[in-house]
């Protein structure tokens, strides 16, 4: 069968290093074809990685969807703020989408770009990857086969690490709720996708709490530099420091080489744009509004309860869980890929260790991949985990978590939410 041809929007660290690399080892599945990206370097880094002739490298996605390459599929992979406009663009266009989460910032805009795939009969797949997790998938498993009973709560944790938080949430394109979306959105739509997944029930009502409460000028060090590179005295201890995140130290390399520095990953160019751009202000100085902390408490139907806390005080960074079930409990490490089954009757506890694929986020974005190529080329869209009517419950989720919290923790009843917005338009 030939390879299933595609357009990028967006042909940074999703586009280029998850997606794009994705094409490169399976050509025989999937070929890009055409890209959208309005930096230069970034669109020549993909355009000549895929061979894509210059015609079909465009500036913007507005100018390739006006163009109308001869794609099946586009892979969305703009910024949070041009999700909605882009993605019922190319759903009007006729083409098929795999779309990045957050569908939108606003449900009102997710709402329309569900009700529009429904319309126009084009497969939609949101990039909920942890469903593909080979953890996630196991835990789903022992859940479903009721071997521990029923679940009667859970304890879920994303510890977003110290230096991610800094990286993504305070000097980064996710630091202000105008310009990107809240955090519980951006973060952790993630985690409301999970939870829905592997419970298998519907939520019945929600309260919120969090705040931003350290990344604030108040807490700077005494004499704290603008920059870090404008020789501030707390740098050399600060754990924040761009020296230790970009130009050192031990962070991943999706941190220290992050496409939001630019093209060129050679000390020089990152020193320069540390120097001059938003990566490289102090952390109490960057003028962000997301919060660094926020509970989520989640009633599902049957009396299930849900506690999850998403904070940016951790030296891990991974989710944590605990599900209590009647007969049993299972405790889950998401670093360590590990799921620990404790049974009540004698005691014995099974740790299970499920492995990972080839790929970002430990295979998930592989197996993802293989999915989305696999509804298409079978027009079959129930082999994607992700579709769209599932990821709209999830973000509505993460929206109504963030109203509440607003309103000082109100109790949201999710049916008259769910209502209420669909009514709106």
């Amino acid at each position: 069968m030939e390879a299933l041809k595609v357009a990028v929007l967006g042909a940074g660290g999703r586009g280029f290093s998850s997606y794009g690399m994705f094409a490169l080892r399976y050509p025989h599945l999937i070929k890009v074809a055409a890209v959208a990206e309005p930096e230069d370097a970034k669109r020549a880094r993909m355009g000549e990685a895929h061979g894509i002739p210059d015609k079909l490298r465009f500036r913007t996605w507005q100018e390739l969807i006006e163009k109308r390459p001869p794609v099946a599929a586009v892979l969305n992979c703009t910024q949070d703020a041009m999700h909605a406009d882009s993605a019922l663009a190319a759903l009007k266009a006729g083409y098929h989408q795999l779309l990045e989460k957050p569908m939108a910032t606003t449900p009102h805009d997710c709402a329309r770009i569900v009700r529009t795939a429904r319309e126009t009969g084009r497969i939609l797949a949101v990039c909920h990857g942890m469903r593909y997790s080979p953890l996630y998938q196991a835990l789903k498993r022992i859940i479903d086969s009721r071997v521990l009973g029923e679940v009667v709560t859970v304890d879920h944790l994303e510890n977003v690490a110290f230096w991610h938080q800094a990286h993504s949430f305070v000097r980064g394109p996710w630091s202000k709720r105008t310009s990107s979306s809240p955090m519980i959105l951006a973060k952790s739509c993630h985690d409301m996708d999970i939870l829905l997944y592997v419970l298998g029930k519907k939520p019945v009502r929600l309260s919120s709490f969090g705040s931003l409460t350290y990344f604030r000028p108040e807490n700077a060090p005494k004499n704290a530099a603008e920059r870090c590179l404008d020789g501030c005295p707390a740098e050399p201890t600060c754990p924040y420091s761009v020296q230790k995140n970009y130009l050192g130290g031990n962070r991943p390399d999706w941190v220290k080489n992050s496409d939001h520095l630019g093209a060129d990953k050679s000390y020089e160019a990152k020193f320069a744009a540390l120097k001059t751009g938003p990566f490289g202000r102090c952390v109490y100085k960057a003028g962000n509004d997301v919060v660094d902390h926020q509970t989520v408490h989640i009633e599902f139907e049957g009396g299930t309860t849900v506690s999850f806390l998403m904070h940016a005080f951790a030296a891990e960074n991974c989710r944590t869980f605990r599900y209590g079930c009647t007969k049993g409990e299972i405790k889950g490490h998401g670093d360590r890929k590990e799921l620990r089954v404790g049974y009540f009757e004698d005691g014995r506890e099974d740790v299970i260790k499920p492995g990972s694929l080839e790929g970002g986020h430990g295979g998930s974005d592989t197996s993802m991949m293989l999915q989305f190529v696999e509804a298409l080329q079978s027009n079959d869209p129930s082999k994607i985990l992700t579709g769209a009517n599932a990821s709209l419950d999830s973000h509505y989720l993460a929206f109504a978590a963030e109203e509440s919290r607003l309103a000082n923790g109100k109790v949201i009843e999710m049916s008259e939410y769910r209502a209420r917005i669909e009514s709106e338009f």
